[in-house]
């Protein structure tokens, strides 16, 4: 089993990933040279984001395709729980790009607020309620 990953000068490693994750992800971080202390992700062929969580002890198997090919990605962990994607390829294809940016800025994929299922909130409730009886309010008053 192997797999193989895209990085830097369109430069492809083989990886074999028939082993714990964390073990993967350090293999990967110091033969595609990554600086230290980044975080890295892989992209696969439909440009889906494939995390590698560093600390797992999980296969690495588990989370690819035999003979998949990969691109790899840095991540940047940011507020609110947004990460930031950038290519490690030196030249990435606009399509890459493009997908990296949505990744990046999700409020971008839904630029109105959905109001579908938003719940009201507690001054709006009591505002709506205010001055109405209810069969309720009339038990707990003993009438």
């Amino acid at each position: 089993m192997f797999i193989t990953v895209r990085h830097g000068d369109n430069v492809h490693q083989l990886f074999n990933p028939d082993c714990a994750l964390r073990l993967l992800v350090e293999d990967v971080k110091k033969r595609c040279h990554c600086p230290t202390g980044l975080t890295v992700a892989l992209l696969d062929d439909k440009l889906s984001v494939i995390h590698l969580p560093e600390l797992s002890l999980d296969y690495a198997s588990s989370l690819v395709t035999d003979r998949g090919e990969y691109i790899l990605v840095g991540v940047e962990r940011g507020d609110r729980g947004h990460s930031k994607y950038t290519s490690l390829l030196d030249h990435p294809e606009p399509e890459l790009l493009a997908k990296l940016e949505a990744l990046s800025h999700p409020q971008g994929l839904h630029p109105t607020p959905r109001k579908a299922g938003k719940k009201p909130s507690k001054t709006a409730l009591m505002a709506s309620t205010k001055g109405r009886k209810t069969s309720t309010s009339s038990r707990s008053r003993g009438k």
